[in-house]
């Protein structure tokens, strides 16, 4: 009897115990929810995307494919009996959701949910939107923080063709647009509001917790050989070198872009120095860049196979300008120089920086007092113009003017 009775007990409590043990929920089970909750008649229009939260939130989201009010359904998938999260679309217009994407878009270690939206109406219009909701796993803190227009296309009849009657279409394109992200940085570039090669930078502002545009400018390639002859954007080793205009005044701000006109991540401090670098170039290999964290008032070095940064001159003084980097790699060794131009500070007014890769260890940095011819702008920039007033000659010496029509002048780097 004794027997009976905890078998009994046991066999209660079993069942007890399963009634109340969440169960896990399927992707198919997802996917009928979802269809109930968009009122549709199949799940063919429903897609589904797996994210691992963390170790040990496991979520399977629910999303409209076909063209209507749009929503995004979270499901628990290891506790089939907790209801859905919702994240409503409702204030757009009718859309399908072609793609959602979860990435730390604000580098603040948490999620962001990255939803596509493209509005079709089929030759008349062709939109697509970048929308981006913060904490989208909780129902009380979910918000939207950014939203884009990625395409806006229009396209109507505008006549018709004189001998067959066909009617000719005129199309209108106002966003075209491709969007990037790293490290709470947020790029767009494309047609933007009917700009062609138009570059929009938004960074996360910690402080205000929402997106700060910080550049906002037509894109060109910088003229890294403003000589007669000379070629914009040329390739270094499969990367580009661009400027745009930068907000501040009085700055030069660059982006590198590879061979697919993407924009290459480089760590976030070299990244806010390229929004106002006096000088920044690539060597030819496009194995280092050269750049000055203005800051800190200092010429840095950045080596992008190993990912590795180097200071080169410390403690820069003021300068009234500083000329085009010219690179060289002689015997396997890469060197580059350029002329900076400081009134106060130089017994010349202009000094010579020679900077030479070295087989183990840092780059060895010299510095020249030479008297070299330079130009001033309307700016009050002021520089000596490579090839005119200075260039590398033979068996590595440097040449130079002393004054516009001078000869040349020759200096030998091998001797020193």
């Amino acid at each position: 009897m004794r027997f009976l009775y905890y078998l009994v007990f046991a066999l209660f409590f079993c069942s007890f115990w399963a009634c109340d043990a969440p169960l896990s929920l399927s992707i198919a089970e997802a996917k009928q929810r979802a269809q109930k909750e968009f009122r549709l008649k199949d799940t063919l229009g429903i897609g589904i995307k797996q994210v691992m939260q963390d170790s040990q939130h496991h979520w399977l989201v629910a999303y409209n494919k076909v063209h209507k009010l749009s929503a995004i359904y979270l499901f628990r998938a290891e506790n089939a009996r907790e209801h859905s999260h919702h994240i409503s679309l409702k204030h757009k217009q009718k859309a399908k959701i072609t793609e959602l994407h979860f990435e730390d878009v604000t580098y603040d270690g948490n999620l962001e949910l990255l939803v596509y939206l493209h509005y079709d109406f089929d030759l008349s219009y062709q939109g697509k939107e970048l929308v981006i909701f913060r904490y989208p796993f909780d129902t009380l803190r979910q918000e939207e923080i950014f939203s884009f227009p990625l395409q806006q296309q229009w396209e109507h009849v505008d006549s018709f063709d004189q001998k067959y009657g066909l009617p000719l279409h005129e199309r209108r394109i106002d966003y075209l647009v491709t969007p990037e992200f790293f490290e709470g940085n947020i790029l767009l570039r494309g047609t933007i509001e009917g700009r062609q090669n138009h570059l929009l930078e938004f960074s996360w502002d910690k402080g205000i917790e929402e997106f700060k545009k910080v550049l906002d400018e037509d894109v060109h390639e910088e003229e890294e050989e403003a000589h007669k002859g000379g070629i914009l954007g040329k390739i270094k080793g499969a990367k580009r070198l661009f400027e745009v205009v930068a907000h501040e005044e009085g700055c030069k701000a660059y982006i590198i872009e590879d061979l697919a006109g993407h924009v290459i991540k480089m760590p976030k401090n070299i990244h806010d120095a390229l929004l106002c670098s006096p000088i920044t170039s690539l060597s030819n290999d496009g194995h280092y860049l050269l750049y000055m964290d203005h800051p800190h008032n200092q010429f840095r070095l950045y080596d992008f196979n190993a990912d590795k940064q180097e200071v080169i001159l410390p403690q820069l003084s003021t300068l009234e300008g500083l000329s085009t980097v010219i690179w060289r790699k002689k015997n396997g060794r890469l060197s580059c120089l350029f002329v900076a131009v400081n009134f106060e500070e130089y017994s010349q007014k202009t000094a010579l920086y020679f900077c030479e890769e070295q087989k183990e260890g840092p780059w060895r940095i010299q510095v020249f007092d030479l008297p070299i011819y330079y130009e001033c702008n309307h700016e009050g920039e002021c520089a000596p113009l490579k090839d005119y007033h200075f260039k590398l000659g033979p068996r590595k010496n440097f040449l130079y003017r002393r004054s516009k029509n001078d000869d040349w002048q020759l200096f030998p780097l091998e001797q020193n």
